[in-house]
């Protein structure tokens, strides 16, 4: 398209270009033929009263645009009857008229050029931004539902509409995918509850059952061989896993309203603090906090948010087994508040950054993968969102929560 419209444009511009140079030539050419042909009848009148020789003289004045020609059709007669025969000199003509107007065709020609470089910014300005919109509408195609194509550069008011609509419309074409995974995710998840639920409620009851005969028999642990009574620790512990697995599934499975409080975040992460202190080895990880505003009231759950920190430093302590620094931060986004745990452990793999948060997906060896699937629960639970991201050999889970309206007391005074 670029390429016809300089064309277009090009051909236009030397087309009216040519014709008004042209045209000028023409009427400086006529002009300069009729001025000629005055100059022969002024010459005749003189040279009828003139001898041969001297009315030749004179008409030879007439050159360059007038020259004696033997074919010419022009005929002077002198006074003695001698016969000259004259001709225009078009050649000449048209060179004193391309002088005469030489600067007139100087400027034609610059005022040509420009129109020509004009020409080719003008079909530039109007086939960038629709080369843009190409390529956005090839990427969208492929599934790049977040590109954006910018205004600037727009200067045609309907591109600018155009682009503006084309860029809404891919906005609506994400929130519309977003929309869709998060239903697609919602049913999921619902079905698997219901399943999940159901298995939990039939693991439970024989659970119970061996729970109560292991107790019998650990009442009659000391009559048992020491290698029984080995057997029997371990069939506690096991029974014990097994169980902690089914109150997890059970807890990702039921509804949990909960209760929404304005806690202060300070408070929040002094008992995350101490929390890391006693699950961390001691002198191997190194803790940071960084909390922007101790004092600030987060709208949230305190059991579920204490859960949700509990499991996240719980994880990054697992990835630093060889030690690390576990940094727990907090910063105010407008009317949110971000709380972050960030870890130098193990990276997630790529594949599996986009979804960690589905149930049964784990990079632990005997991992449930619920864990996670849990705390993002939780915190949509609380109205709020989790993200992940990794990188530069951090791996950082930032949680985002309303923030307390202004004005509001939190529960710890509250209760006082």
């Amino acid at each position: 398209m670029e390429t016809v419209l300089k064309t277009i444009v090009t051909l236009a511009v030397v087309g009216v270009a040519g014709t008004l140079l042209a045209l000028q030539i023409k009427i400086s050419t006529e002009k300069e033929i009729k001025r000629a042909f005055d100059d022969i009848r002024l010459t005749s009148e003189i040279t009828r009263n003139l001898q041969f020789h001297e009315a030749l003289e004179i008409a030879r004045r007439l050159a360059p645009t007038v020259i004696p020609y033997p074919q010419g059709e022009i005929i002077l007669r002198s006074k003695d009857g001698g016969v000259i025969k004259l001709g225009i000199n078009r050649y000449a003509v048209m060179n004193k008229v391309v002088e005469e107007n030489r600067i007139l065709l100087v400027w034609g020609i610059i005022a040509l050029l420009v129109s020509l470089e004009l020409a080719i910014i003008l079909a530039y300005m109007i086939t960038y931004p629709i080369r843009r919109l190409s390529w956005a509408m090839e990427a969208i195609a492929k599934g790049d539902h977040q590109i954006k194509v910018p205004i600037k550069g727009a200067f045609v008011c309907e591109l600018e509409n155009l682009i503006r609509a084309f860029n809404n419309m891919a906005i609506q074409l994400q929130q519309w995918r977003r929309l869709q995974s998060q239903i697609s995710r919602m049913d999921r998840l619902a079905s698997m509850g219901e399943m999940v639920s159901g298995v939990a409620h039939e693991i439970r009851n024989p659970l119970a059952a061996m729970r109560i005969h292991l107790e019998l028999l650990m009442e009659m642990r000391d009559s048992l061989p020491a290698e029984a009574q080995e057997n029997l620790e371990f069939l506690s512990g096991e029974i014990d896993r097994i169980t902690d697995t089914v109150e997890r599934f059970l807890l990702f499975a039921r509804p949990h309203r909960g209760r929404i409080e304005n806690l202060p975040i300070g408070q929040v992460i002094s008992w995350a603090t101490q929390m890391i202190r006693s699950l961390a080895p001691s002198g191997v990880i190194h803790l940071e906090t960084r909390v922007q505003n101790p004092d600030q009231l987060v709208e949230a759950d305190p059991g579920k948010l204490r859960q949700v920190l509990l499991n996240l430093i719980s994880n990054g302590i697992d990835a630093m087994p060889n030690g690390g620094k576990l940094v727990i931060w907090t910063k105010i986004e407008g009317d949110r508040l971000a709380i972050g745990v960030d870890d130098t452990g193990e990276p997630i793999p790529l594949d599996m950054v986009d979804r960690i948060f589905e149930p049964f997906v784990t990079t632990k060896p005997n991992g449930t993968g619920l864990g996670l699937a849990i705390v993002k629960k939780l915190v949509e639970e609380m109205g709020g969102y989790i993200s992940l991201s990794t990188g530069d050999g951090v791996t950082s889970f930032k949680i985002s929560l309303n923030t307390a309206p202004k004005g509001t007391s939190s529960v710890y005074e509250e209760a006082h």
